[in-house]
């Protein structure tokens, strides 16, 4: 694999999901994270470094739960039906239609997929899988892609929060390609790095996302892997897309290279990411320390890697509405994540909610279901970080 420019955003908390504190054990507290934009596909891509990879195989046979799994809990429920109500609007009628999806966990979605008429298929490397194919009496493979036995080509193949983990994405595009039929359909969604980039949201960078997705790289690098009609939709939330593409009538996969040009427009991005994601964080943690000092301060919905950055992870309190997550860390040697209805009873002046693309969405759940007092002050992450910190607020 041809490399090229390599951008350094320095030692990275090594986030691997949600886990009880005791589990953190042989998990590495920072590792470095570097990106460079792979000549082959355009997209910004992590460097996998021996000590990355083996960090990474010893989280995912450990298991981890980046965010709410598809289908459980109100989070995970929304987002499957927003999924799949996106899906049936480009895809139309299921009946009858062979379907695989890459990432199925327990197979929430297949379920449902089937009871429309599709005639679906998992892939899902962990036990869950398994688990969930019997529950739901659905096939769910467990080897990787290109060693699957599938003896017909699909209609259509699906994902969600999948495809920013594969290592190799060219090849596992290409194989993709080769099991769909004529006119298939490819349907993924992604976090969508533009917002990322927009919002500088600190917490979306992550060792287990080695792929990064914005609208243009994405559609750049289907149409250069011999797909058509790509599209890409952000989601209703904005932190996500669907990436839509088809596999077109053309027996022979027709190529186009990625320019020069091309990678070096997003190097220059992502160099300038870089820098401004370094200057932030400083004033971020100047105003962090601010609010510390002021009294109690909690995060709402993440915030693990700003504040462990800060070196104030250790001085803040995490909360959520998410039970899976509850009596959890976001990282090893961080306080527990406590339920958001227990705001209320705690020593907190300044809640901050990072996941501020539901901002109204949270904010009137705190305020309407778990009481909230008027007394907490209520912040968007994305607005702190991006406003002048050092005035925000002069009263601490």
């Amino acid at each position: 694999m041809k490399t090229v420019e390599t951008i350094n955003f320095g030692n990275y908390p090594f986030f691997v999901g949600v886990r009880a504190p005791m589990d953190f054990t042989e998990i590495p507290s920072n590792l470095p994270f570097n990106i460079f934009i792979d000549e082959v596909s355009g997209l910004p891509t992590l460097e996998l470094t021996e000590q990355i990879r083996n960090a990474l195989s010893l989280a995912y046979n450990q298991g981890s739960m980046l965010s709410t799994p598809l289908g459980m809990g109100r989070l995970g429920a929304s987002r499957m039906e927003e999924f799949i109500t996106a899906f049936l609007a480009y895809m139309g009628d299921l009946n009858g239609k062979r379907i695989l999806e890459i990432g199925c966990g327990e197979g929430h979605m297949l379920a449902r997929l089937r009871d429309m008429g599709a005639d679906v298929v998992g892939l899902e490397i962990g036990p869950q899988g398994k688990e969930g194919g019997k529950k739901y009496g659905i096939e769910v493979i467990d080897v990787p892609l290109e060693q699957a036995p599938f003896l017909e080509p699909f209609d259509a193949i699906i994902s969600y929060g999948c495809l920013e983990h594969i290592i190799g994405i060219t090849s596992f595009i290409d194989e993709c390609r080769n099991i769909l039929k004529n006119e298939g359909v490819m349907f993924h969604s992604v976090p969508n790095t533009d917002n990322t980039i927009n919002r500088l949201r600190f917490d979306d960078l992550c060792h287990q996302h080695v792929n990064y997705f914005t609208p243009e790289t994405a559609e750049r690098f289907f149409l250069s892997r011999g797909y058509e009609r790509t599209a890409c939709e952000p989601t209703l939330a904005g932190n996500e897309m669907y990436m839509k593409s088809k596999r077109g009538s053309n027996t022979t996969q027709v190529l186009s290279p990625i320019s020069n040009e091309e990678i070096s427009i997003e190097i220059e991005k992502w160099r300038s990411f870089s820098e401004l994601l370094s200057e932030r964080k400083s004033k971020f943690s100047s105003m962090l320390t601010q609010l510390v000092n002021a009294g109690g301060v909690g995060l709402y919905g993440g915030g693990h890697v700003i504040s462990q950055m800060s070196g104030l992870g250790q001085s803040v309190s995490y909360y959520d509405s998410d039970p899976l997550k509850f009596g959890k860390s976001w990282l090893a040697g961080l306080s527990t994540i406590r339920a958001a209805s227990s705001l209320p009873d705690d020593s907190i002046k300044h809640l901050v909610i990072c996941a501020d693309h539901h901002m109204e969405a949270i904010t009137k759940y705190l305020q309407e279901e778990a009481n909230v007092p008027e007394s907490i002050q209520l912040h968007g992450m994305s607005e702190l970080i991006a406003s002048d910190l050092h005035d925000k607020f002069p009263e601490a």
